[in-house]
Formats: C-alpha cells, structure tokens, sequence
C-alpha cells in the first residue's frame, strides 16, 4: 500500500472495515485519527501496526458497533460483569443515547402485561422517566442467584396494569453484577385516571 487512504480504502472493499471518529463507549479516550471497525484476523499484522502508529485505534467488528448518525462506536460485547450496553436494540436497529431518553423509554416500555418486559439501562434517569410522565410504582427490585432475589417483572407489570390503572409500564436497571440485577417499576398512568387523582 502506498498511503494510509489506499490501506482504508482496501479495508472497506476487502474486509467491510468501518469508520467512527469518537467512542461513545463511556472509558474510552479518543484517538488520534479514528477508530476502525473489522475482523482484524484477516489483516497482515504488519498493516495493523502501520494503522495503530498512525494514530488509528482498532477494535474487532463483531464486539463493537457505529452510531452513523453521530460517529460513535460502541461496545456490543461486555468486557466485564459490571459492563452496560449503551444502546438498546429497537425495531431491527440500535438506539444510541443521542437518540434521547425519550426514544429509548418508548422503545422498551409495555403496554400490556403479556408483553416481554423491558428494561431501560441505568444512564436513562428517574428524572428522564419523570419528564415522560412515569411514576415509580417500585423501587429496589431484586433478581438473582441469592435468597430474596427473586422479583418477577412479568409478575410485577401484572399487578401494575390491572391494579394500578397503568397505559405503560417499563422498567429500570439500577445496579447489575455478575450474579443479580437490582432495578425498578415505573408506570405511566392514563390521563383519565390522573384526572380522577
């Protein structure tokens, strides 16, 4: 390769190597010139040290995607017990924290009890999930491997929609580890039974 574009360019053609600027994985500094995407088994290594001393940093394409819509690459595949997603996974795609607090509680909220459950990520706020109009019907929520951990949301989201009078319900992660999930029940009421509140 004669130059850094042609290595990128033979990259996307050869190998579908993608590009972002920035990480939005929270811990991540950004480099110099960019982050690239791909399976670097496929690479000589002799151009993965060419790219890296360029001021490229590279990560493997199936445990990282991209944010098109703000340059930024995110973690897919967790690297620890404690680790988060960043995203959630909507209608056949990724929403991304720049899509807002708002997409990503309508993308997992319920609204019916047979539903599957969903559960919005600990960086959406009580006071995201309060601008939306939920209300916290349960704090504290336990599901693990110890004694008392045992908090069903099928159970819980039941209870909210035939005795609470809820339109929506969604949940909360507060804390995760390696053997339990720590979250909450937040429910959005239907505007007649605010009313009659």
């Amino acid at each position: 390769m004669k130059s850094i574009e042609d290595a990128l360019h033979w990259l996307q053609e050869e190998h579908s190597a993608e590009f972002a600027t920035h990480y939005g994985e929270p811990g991540y500094q950004d480099p110099e010139k960019g982050i690239l995407l791909a399976n670097w088994n496929n690479v000589p290594s002799n151009m993965q040290k060419w790219l890296e001393s360029a001021g490229y940093e590279l990560e493997w394409s199936d445990e990282w995607t991209i944010d098109y819509n703000n340059d930024k690459a995110y973690r897919t595949r967790p690297d620890s017990y404690s680790w988060e997603p960043q995203w959630v996974m909507g209608e056949g795609e990724y929403l991304f924290p720049d899509d807002g607090a708002d997409a990503i509680i309508d993308t997992c909220a319920m609204t019916d009890w047979n539903q599957p459950a969903g559960c919005v990520p600990s960086w959406v706020t009580p006071d995201d999930l309060l601008a939306e109009g939920y209300e916290l019907f349960k704090p504290g929520l336990e599901s693990g491997w110890f004694p008392g951990q045992d908090d069903d949301p099928a159970k819980i989201a039941k209870e909210a929609f035939l005795h609470e009078d809820a339109e929506r319900v969604v949940f909360r992660k507060t804390e995760n580890s390696q053997f339990y999930v720590v979250f909450e029940c937040w429910v959005l009421k239907s505007e007649e039974t605010e009313d009659a509140e």
